[in-house]
């Protein structure tokens, strides 16, 4: 306990090393979740061994680590969150309603027949649009337009397949987050109590 907070200085700085030099090995879950836990444990301990020993200052600089580790754990899990949202928006998994509405409503022939190809280009279906003698005509895809919607289909395979990635990182991220405070504060009222228990036996 004499040594632990300089041991824990010097873990966390070896943290730190290990992040910068080897950042893929690091973010392995196998990897970072013990490291972080025992860290945390560590930071802990320290925090409260130096507040018994009055020397309040530099315990303080134990919990501005954990407040920068946590912080930086928060910050990837907002950062994540914004990304899925950009990525769920983004799909073009649903047919916008106001493309479909110009099928029918779009000035000219011409700019009907514009948004029957552009659906067919996103979503692979053939609509029906509007002609200049009022009568619907089934819209009739080409080679090109084939080939388009082969190519956004195979990038929208890939995006859901990218957030489906990010989705399953940002799920542990989380529980790393909220287990790191449940066993910081968790450590600090159980050596609280244990503390004042052993403080009411001596009397």
């Amino acid at each position: 306990m004499k040594h632990l907070p300089l041991i824990t200085l010097l873990f966390w700085g070896l943290i730190v090393a290990f992040y910068s030099f080897s950042r893929e090995i690091f973010l392995l879950p196998a990897i970072k979740f013990p490291l972080l836990i025992v860290l945390t444990i560590f930071l802990a301990i320290s925090f409260w061994t130096l507040m018994k020993k009055g020397r309040r200052l530099l315990s303080l600089v134990f919990v501005a680590i954990f407040v920068f580790n946590t912080g930086i754990l928060a910050y990837g899990l907002v950062h994540n969150q914004g990304l899925l949202a950009q990525l769920t928006s983004n799909s073009g998994d649903q047919l916008d309603p106001e493309l479909a509405k110009l099928l029918i409503t779009a000035d000219n022939e011409k700019e009907r027949e514009t948004a029957a190809r552009i659906i067919y280009e996103r979503h692979g279906i053939a609509l029906a649009y509007k002609t200049d003698m009022n009568s619907y005509t089934l819209y009739q895809a080409s080679k090109s337009d084939r080939d388009a919607h082969l190519d956004n289909h195979e990038r929208r395979v890939q995006q859901e397949h990218f957030r489906d990635n990010l989705f399953y990182q940002t799920v542990p991220l989380f529980f790393l987050f909220v287990l790191q405070i449940v066993i910081f504060l968790g450590l600090l009222i159980y050596l609280t109590l244990c503390d004042n228990k052993t403080l009411q036996t001596e009397e």
